[in-house]
């Protein structure tokens, strides 16, 4: 995770957003769409935390999403 916050890099970022994709890892996913500033990056982690059938992207889903 502190190479995701320290990095500017969109194409680094994405690696890690398919990582934690990957690892099924969503609780760090909701922190990263929580504190991504890029509009597009953070609607790739909305759309990947969409796939996921996890409780923390649900409650991101409906708390966040839907306000």
């Amino acid at each position: 995770m502190m190479v995701y916050r320290t990095t500017t890099d969109p194409k680094i970022k994405s690696s890690i957003i398919s990582a934690m994709f990957i690892t099924k890892d969503a609780p760090r996913m909701v922190e990263m769409a929580r504190n991504e500033k890029d509009l597009e990056l953070k609607r790739r982690i909305v759309s990947e935390l969409a796939l996921m059938n996890d409780k923390a992207a649900t409650d991101y889903m409906m708390m966040e999403l839907l306000k």
